[in-house]
């Protein structure tokens, strides 16, 4: 039986690699920690049982902009290269928690070494892009960005609106039983079946629950959201040998099919 935690922290600066100045430079923040408490126990001489409980916890990176710039646009002049602002992709993040419960069990009897278990996870995440949310101005020349005309560059004024959130949290469950059956002292087959189901991301449900029963604006084809179906069919048969060939020579071969 024991226990761990893991930590760990970075900042590192985050300037417009077109044209950095110091007082646009922005943060990538990404901080990471994890508990996790595992039990193995020989319940008897055949039989031993592995427990694994976790919960993982995941900011970053998160692209951050400086304060006092946060609604600040970037302002682009194409002949002369100048991007002025911070790192154009920013504000962004990312932020993801993950419950993990695993049991697994192993039994040996005879010529047979029977294993089984099963994994329950549970995410919530979140995600923060909005490209562009701060603004772009692209001028084509110095004179239309001095005499503040219409942005005319290749750009033009661009400038994306809206909630740039998306959160994806969903439910994970796998399990397994596998035998490993020894045919003679050289041939060990693997038989086992293996099961796995993973969840549709939670605004993924909302937005084909809006194309369902909305018209208008959709940037894929009607179909492809509303047939986003979760699948609970993902089973698979698996198939391995182990043979010993000498003393220090194994040749393994193994198919699986899902």
């Amino acid at each position: 039986m024991r226990g761990r935690f893991l930590f760990d922290r970075q900042r590192d600066p985050l300037p417009n690699p077109s044209q950095p100045q110091a007082q646009f430079n922005g943060t990538v923040a990404s901080d990471s920690r994890k508990i996790i408490f595992t039990d193995a126990w020989s319940i008897n001489s055949r039989l031993v049982n592995d427990f694994r409980l976790s919960y993982s916890r995941l900011n970053g990176p998160n692209s951050v902009t400086p304060a006092q710039f946060a609604t600040f646009p970037n302002a682009e002049v194409d002949e002369l290269s100048i991007n002025t602002g911070p790192f154009p992709s920013a504000p962004q993040g990312y932020t993801q928690n993950t419950y993990q419960l695993q049991e697994n069990l192993t039994y040996v009897r005879g010529r047979h070494t029977l294993r089984g278990g099963i994994e329950i996870r549970k995410y919530i995440d979140t995600t923060i892009f909005l490209p562009r949310a701060r603004g772009e101005w692209d001028w084509a020349n110095l004179n239309s960005f001095l005499n503040d005309f219409v942005p005319d560059g290749n750009n033009g004024a661009l400038k994306n609106v809206g909630n740039g959130t998306f959160v994806g949290n969903d439910n994970a469950f796998a399990g397994f039983l596998l035998d490993d059956l020894k045919v003679t002292s050289r041939l060990t087959l693997n038989l086992g079946l293996r099961y796995e189901y993973f969840g549709t991301p939670r605004d993924a449900n909302r937005e084909r629950a809006h194309v369902a029963n909305h018209r208008g604006f959709v940037f894929r084809h009607r179909t492809d959201l509303t047939n986003q179906l979760d699948d609970f069919r993902s089973i698979a048969p698996y198939l391995g040998t182990v043979r010993l060939l000498a003393a220090q020579d194994i040749d393994e071969g193994a198919s699986l099919i899902s």
